[in-house]
């Protein structure tokens, strides 16, 4: 957190100083919290992904997840929707029981050019995010008696600060319990 505030890299905060306790409350769901509009953009990212795999857009995904989580998301999406058949889906996010929390920040320098980047800061960030939704997927023109069900999901999201490019969804981590 503390590298992000030293390049004032969180989205929509002016971070006055890099010595602020605010650097120890990336936890924090709190709308003051520095990382309140960074879990408002991961919790609209989760849903493009989501509503990509019921409408069957492939591309969407591409541009929305990388690695492991890409492969996946890709193979859930054949599974819902299998070549030479058309099923419409529709995913909805009924409610969250909590606020998506941010669990973990890692910032490195990412960036290793001789001249400083264009935009942005030189900044790799991965961000591990806590989701637990109330969510639904049926099938358009059926009527559906399947209860929502309750999710907690644990998703790895990265970005290039030097890059105008979106936080993607690289890797979902799976919690013991």
């Amino acid at each position: 957190m503390r590298k992000l505030a030293q390049e004032n890299a969180f989205p929509e905060r002016d971070t006055p100083s890099a010595r602020s306790l605010q650097i120890f409350r990336a936890r924090s769901t709190n709308d003051s919290a520095w990382v309140a509009p960074l879990r408002a953009i991961l919790l609209e990212n989760y849903k493009r992904v989501n509503n990509a795999v019921a409408e069957g857009d492939s591309k969407a995904i591409k541009s929305w997840t990388v690695d492991e989580y890409s492969k996946s998301t890709l193979r859930r999406l054949r599974s819902l929707h299998p070549a030479g058949r058309s099923a419409e889906y529709r995913w909805r996010l009924v409610s969250q029981p909590s606020p998506v929390q941010i669990v973990s920040i890692r910032a490195v320098q990412g960036y290793l050019g001789l001249q400083p980047p264009r935009t942005g800061n030189p900044l790799y960030v991965n961000v591990l995010a806590r989701f637990e939704t109330i969510q639904s997927l049926t099938k358009r023109g059926v009527p559906s008696t399947v209860e929502p069900k309750r999710i907690v999901e644990h998703l790895l999201f990265e970005k290039r600060m030097w890059y105008d490019t979106p936080w993607v969804i690289k890797e979902q981590l799976y919690v013991d319990r």
